[in-house]
């Protein structure tokens, strides 16, 4: 159950991170509520979107903070803390990647939540850059940059409480310059894959098949509806003056006479048989070509067979 939990972690934190990437208007405390609601929703509602209600730190003995690595500001403080933070997000006379960093790392020291706080600060990152059009139409792997060393990152923020700015925005900064090496290589990638696929699928040019290609280099994981309890039944491809033969199967020694039916010359006559061969395939409904030549020398007949104009089979 721990892996099945994980996934689900991980399917929430991808969530809000493209509901970070959704909207490109100014973020704001009631948004960063919404951001958390979405992640934690499933696996703990009942704190989902609600700041917390009594003293939490982190590091040290789960009885009291007094060995803490950090000890949240206390619940009381919440509202003006958040509105302090609300006002640095509408500004835009700094340069994204500061304006970015700062807004983490000051949402990381209120620690407004009980649980959920580093995934919606780096959330709250990619909403910051969006809002400032350093983004786009994706999300940079930052998480893999500015996670990479996590003492850092930790020291990173204790000398931010500490009143130096410059570690956390230095780190943020190299995250991003990572995450785009990082995101072109990963789109390589994914363009190789989806380019060897070209050589494997045999469909036509207009098939389906190329479309749910696409769809699967979009989203690698989709859902597909269960098997129907039974087949599904479809009309016989058999034309209507056709009549399966069951009782009788010609060998190459058959001769005109055993014919189950009597053919006029120069007139094509319809039969439906099975043709004994190595492929054992079905021949049904095509006329048999047929003359006074191939009567008087006992020929079997054989059926004539045309390439139809709608299809890639072969029908009369």
């Amino acid at each position: 159950m721990v892996g099945t939990s994980n996934a689900a972690l991980i399917v929430t934190a991808t969530a809000q991170i493209d509901a970070a990437i959704a909207s490109d208007s100014l973020p704001n405390e009631s948004r960063i509520l919404d951001k958390h609601g979405l992640l934690l929703r499933d696996s703990q509602p009942q704190i989902a979107g609600r700041y917390l209600e009594e003293p939490v730190w982190i590091g040290g003995s789960d009885l009291h903070p007094v060995d803490s690595m950090y000890t949240a500001p206390h619940q009381r403080h919440l509202p003006s803390l958040m509105a302090d933070l609300d006002v640095w997000m509408q500004r835009s006379n700094v340069p994204a990647l500061v304006h970015a960093a700062i807004a983490h790392a000051q949402f990381e020291t209120i620690h407004p939540f009980v649980d959920g706080n580093g995934r919606t600060g780096r959330a709250l990152i990619h909403t910051v850059l969006r809002h400032r059009g350093l983004t786009v139409n994706g999300t940079l792997p930052l998480s893999a940059g500015i996670l990479r060393s996590p003492g850092s990152y930790f020291d990173a923020l204790t000398s931010y409480r500490a009143g130096d700015i410059a570690p956390i925005v230095q780190l943020v900064a190299e995250a991003a310059l990572r995450a785009t090496k990082l995101g072109a290589w990963l789109g390589k990638e994914i363009a190789d894959v989806r380019a060897s696929w070209e050589h494997q699928v045999t469909a036509r040019h207009d098939a389906t098949d190329w479309r749910i290609l696409d769809v699967l280099i979009r989203q690698p994981l989709i859902d597909a509806p269960p098997p129907p309890a039974s087949p599904p039944s479809y009309p016989s491809p058999l034309p209507t003056r056709a009549r399966p033969w069951s009782g009788w199967r010609p060998t190459a020694s058959s001769s005109a006479h055993r014919w189950p039916r009597t053919a006029t010359p120069g007139r094509p006559q319809t039969s439906s048989i099975f043709w004994t061969s190595s492929r054992r395939r079905q021949i049904a409904g095509r006329p048999l070509r047929v003359d006074a030549v191939s009567l008087s020398r006992g020929h079997r007949f054989r059926p004539a067979f045309r390439r139809c104009e709608n299809h890639q089979h072969l029908t009369c």
